[in-house]
C-alpha cells in the first residue's frame, strides 16, 4: 500500500522540527513519502530534502491553493492514501495504526473530528 503524507509550511522552524520528527517515529510504523510544500524558498527546501521529502514551492496564500498544488505533486506516486497534515500536527502512532486498520479495510475516506 502506497502512502503520502503532505503538508504545507511556513515560518515556524521549532513547529516544524516537531512536525518532523514525529514523521521519522511514523516511518518506523509504515514505509510512507512525504511531499511539504513551502513558501520560504531554500530554506524550507533544503530541510525538506534532508528529511527525505519532495519539496514544492508555492505562495502561502491562499492556503488551499497550497494544498492544491501538494495534491498534484502527490499524484505522481499513485499512492493509495493521502494523509494531509498541518505542520503544527503530530499524529500518535496508536491513532496512525488506526488509520492503517482502516486502509487495509478499503476505507476509501478517513478521518478525525
Amino acid at each position: 500500500m502506497k502512502i503520502v503524507i503532505l503538508t504545507t509550511v511556513w515560518k515556524r522552524p521549532l513547529v516544524t522540527d516537531v512536525f518532523y520528527k514525529g514523521i521519522e517515529r511514523l516511518r518506523k510504523v509504515c514505509d510512507v513519502s512525504l511531499v511539504i510544500v513551502g513558501s520560504e524558498g531554500n530554506k524550507t527546501r533544503e530541510r525538506a530534502l534532508r528529511e527525505g521529502a519532495e519539496y514544492v514551492e508555492y505562495n502561502n496564500f491562499p492556503v488551499g491553493e497550497k494544498f492544491n498544488a501538494g495534491l498534484a505533486a502527490c499524484e505522481k506516486y499513485r499512492p493509495d492514501y493521502v494523509i494531509t497534515m498541518n505542520s503544527d500536527n503530530v499524529m500518535c502512532d496508536n491513532l496512525f495504526r488506526k488509520y492503517l486498520e482502516c486502509m487495509e479495510a478499503g476505507y476509501d475516506l478517513i478521518g478525525i473530528t
